[in-house]
């Protein structure tokens, strides 16, 4: 072997040797560090909030960087908390970052610990899956974000595939509901209005193209891959458009004709958005059976969630999370401009008045922070179509919650199950 190609011998196998530590150093990293983990993660399955889950339907990621280990958005570590908020979307704080959302400015106003247990999608009886691992944080205080855009729905579908979680519905209530449902499932109400590019829970099991099974076995075996793919896509930054621009003209400007019935833009004295007031209008119905049925279902979960937390020592307020919709209703003369919009306020206001007679027979803290967003100088929420607050209206649904936090304790109730009140 001439010199030039033992030099080359050398070097070549230098090489591979380096690559091959590189290689098990990456390995050792992404099984022992969650950091390194979600670096070196697909970004599929990293950026995506949920993940499938037999029991729930889907859980949160603990593969996306702002979720902790147990796939919720805080930061990693957390074995201890004061106060353990849990709710929805609402709650966990979409549309803005997650220092921004309410559990966490209680957190920076108070000085205390928050532990945010808030998921898209869930409503009370999905927490309660969780909620026996979670009350081992020793909260004093479990805050609970009702959201009246959707927690009845969401609780009818759920309670469908778990029986346990409708036993408190009277059979006739459940049976209309299911009725119902046989001839439009509830899922048929999200094409009410456009997904608006949500993504749905991630898939491991989805048939994909020979190929993408190829580079997916390479992602997810070999980390330098992986790590050169994290190095590529470090610059990629997603652009949100349409309908949820953030900028009203664009938002406005995108309504396609297929969406106008349940796409109208409002702007007046400053508060300008896009109201989305028949879909959520569908979602809390009071002449459709599965609403009903969702009301029992959301009630008696949240009926178990106060004793579990009261059986660990902890005291619960309950947040009355209101509508964008409701919000903005209370600046107008006339709601007959918005399709749905005198429909869901009243709907809206009439299963509240249900909840808040319930809790306060049971001598349940409540807070209601809908005259608080009301009297927002600027408004809480955004321009475009998204039903969240912004970063205003969380800190206003933080400074209701901080008041009830500070103020007398409820003495804590006996719970009975409520049994179903005709409807008058």
């Amino acid at each position: 072997m001439s010199p030039r190609s033992r030099a080359l011998t050398i070097n070549l196998a230098l090489l591979f040797a380096t690559l091959v530590a590189l290689e098990l150093g990456l390995q050792i990293a992404q099984r022992s560090s969650t950091r390194a983990a979600r670096v070196l993660a697909h970004p599929r399955h990293r950026d995506n909030p949920y993940v499938l889950d037999s029991k729930r339907g889907f859980r949160g990621n603990p593969k996306r960087f702002d979720h902790d280990g147990r796939g919720f958005r805080n930061a990693p570590g957390i074995e201890e908390t004061e106060v353990l908020a849990i709710g929805d979307s609402q709650t966990y704080g979409v549309g803005v970052d997650r220092v921004r959302a309410w559990p966490y400015a209680i957190h920076e106003d108070l000085d205390i610990d928050v532990y945010n247990m808030g998921l898209g999608g869930y409503a009370a009886p999905h927490h309660l899956f969780d909620l026996d691992a979670m009350l081992d944080l020793h909260p004093k205080v479990v805050v609970y974000g009702v959201y009246f855009g959707n927690d009845l729905m969401e609780s009818f579908a759920i309670a469908r595939d778990h029986p346990e979680l409708r036993a408190h519905v009277e059979e006739d209530v459940w049976a209309n509901a299911m009725l119902r449902d046989a001839a439009t499932p509830v899922e048929d109400a999200i094409d009410l209005f456009v997904r608006r590019g949500a993504k749905a829970p991630l898939d491991p099991t989805e048939s994909i193209e020979w190929t993408e099974r190829v580079r997916a076995f390479v992602s997810e075996h070999f980390m330098l891959y992986a790590l050169a793919r994290a190095a590529y896509h470090v610059t990629d930054h997603e652009e949100t458009i349409g309908l949820l621009s953030r900028d009203f003209d664009t938002a406005r400007r995108a309504i396609t004709p297929r969406q106008a019935p349940y796409a109208t833009p409002y702007a007046d004295n400053g508060w300008r958005t896009i109201l989305t007031s028949a879909y959520r209008g569908y979602m809390v119905d009071r002449e459709d059976p599965r609403v009903e049925a969702g009301f029992f279902v959301m009630l008696h979960a949240l009926e178990r969630i106060i004793a579990m937390a009261q059986g660990a020592g902890a005291r619960t307020i309950i947040v009355l999370i209101p509508t964008k919709e409701t919000v903005f209703s209370s600046r107008m003369e006339d709601l007959g401009g918005h399709a749905g919009l005198a429909e869901l306020v009243a709907n809206e206001a009439y299963f509240k008045a249900r909840l808040v007679q319930a809790l306060s027979t049971r001598k349940v803290t409540f807070v209601d922070p809908l005259p608080d967003l009301i009297a927002a100088g600027a408004s809480p929420y955004y321009e475009d179509a998204d039903g969240h607050p912004n970063a205003g209206g969380h800190g206003v649904i933080a400074a209701a919650v901080e008041a009830a936090l500070q103020g007398p304790e409820a003495s804590l109730p006996t719970f009975a199950i409520l049994q179903n009140p005709r409807k008058p």
